[in-house]
């Protein structure tokens, strides 16, 4: 069995949302968090994307579109598996990358599923969140941001 299906049929995909992204975040056992607080200083909001390699669903190319056609919005990817070459991309496009160990994470942040999107508002708190598989996941999850950014250029 991969490890993503191992990591999906133990968990679920429900999330509650309103609770706030912590500051500090530990990756992996044993070491020194890493600052979050980045988020509460996002100009329109956040997405955070949850994927792992041996996930055959974790796509990263909606990803990519998603961050080209949204340029507003601050990114990061949580990545558990071996060094992507998709990661020169995204530091080009300033998104955050951090490798971690999800079940690590899962602790902190309460994402038990890969791949997984939290959108986070510009105070830092979670609106909504869900399995991203694709551009209308993507998009569907991001439409509170997308309202809001698009209320305050009126």
């Amino acid at each position: 069995m991969s490890d993503h299906r191992r990591f999906l049929k133990s968990s679920t995909t429900s999330y509650e949302v309103g609770d706030y992204v912590p500051k500090q975040i530990q990756l992996f056992q044993n070491e020194v968090p890493v600052d979050l607080s980045w988020i509460y200083k996002s100009r329109q909001g956040s997405a955070l994307f949850f994927l792992s390699g041996g996930c055959e669903a974790c796509d990263i190319n909606p990803i990519k579109k998603t961050i080209e056609n949204y340029p507003d919005f601050d990114y990061a990817i949580f990545y558990e598996g071996p060094t992507r070459a998709d990661e020169e991309y995204f530091n080009e496009k300033k998104v955050r990358y951090y490798y971690c160990d999800l079940a690590k994470i899962e602790k902190e942040l309460f994402v038990k599923v890969a791949p997984f999107q939290l959108v986070v508002n510009k105070v830092g708190q979670v609106v909504t969140a869900g399995v991203c598989n694709h551009e209308e996941h993507i998009g569907n999850l991001l439409s509170p941001l997308m309202r809001v950014s698009t209320n305050n250029k009126l």
